[in-house]
């Protein structure tokens, strides 16, 4: 279940940390901060990110959130958990450029290894 912070910054969760993993499950991680993306500098912050936990075979264990807008950031992994989607699929998908979701979007390219291009 999704969850949030409206604090300064604002924190948006899904899913497991990595201390909440167990110890034999295999997984992987992507991060990718708010000032890599074109509107995420424009916001000068400078100390927001997202992290995507992906296990082995594509399932998205846990999304966490730091920065602006990050309860609303939240809902696309959300949305894809609940539609049975994996990270790829999220790494995948066009996103709006210049828009805040490219900074969700950035750490499941991230741990997926695929290019910025999008489908």
């Amino acid at each position: 279940m999704a969850h949030a912070v409206f604090g300064s910054p604002q924190v948006g969760s899904l899913g497991k940390t990595e201390r909440e993993i167990d110890d034999d499950v295999e997984y992987e991680t992507g991060t990718y901060a708010y000032e890599d993306q074109a509107l995420g500098t424009t916001l000068n912050d400078d100390d927001g990110f997202a992290k995507a936990i992906v296990g082995a075979d594509g399932e998205i264990l846990g999304c966490h959130i730091i920065g602006p807008e990050a309860s609303t950031l939240v809902h696309e992994v959300s949305t894809a958990v609940a539609a049975g989607a994996d990270a790829e699929t999220i790494a995948e998908t066009i996103h709006i450029h210049p828009a805040l979701s490219e900074i969700v979007q950035g750490a499941f390219r991230e741990v997926c290894d695929v290019a910025p291009s999008g489908i």
